[in-house]
């Protein structure tokens, strides 16, 4: 592993970029699906750990919306 400096985000800065509720990703870190750095009271996420959970399985936009139920 290379030692580059590594950019990290807050809590609220990750949910609005990805467009999930900080309670969604507090619900991740409990879970321990996604990695936390801890600096006193301050939490502070990897944005490569974010997009690697949530980005994970994209859903196609053909998906989210069903078309074929118009009765």
């Amino acid at each position: 592993s290379s030692m580059t400096a590594h950019t990290y985000e807050s809590l609220p800065a990750a949910a609005v970029r990805i467009g999930v509720s900080v309670k969604t990703l507090r619900r991740r870190i409990a879970e321990g699906v996604l990695p936390v750095n801890r600096y006193g009271r301050i939490l502070t996420l990897d944005p490569g750990d974010v997009d690697a959970l949530f980005h994970r399985c994209p859903r196609p936009a053909s998906l989210s919306r069903p078309r074929s139920l118009t009765w």
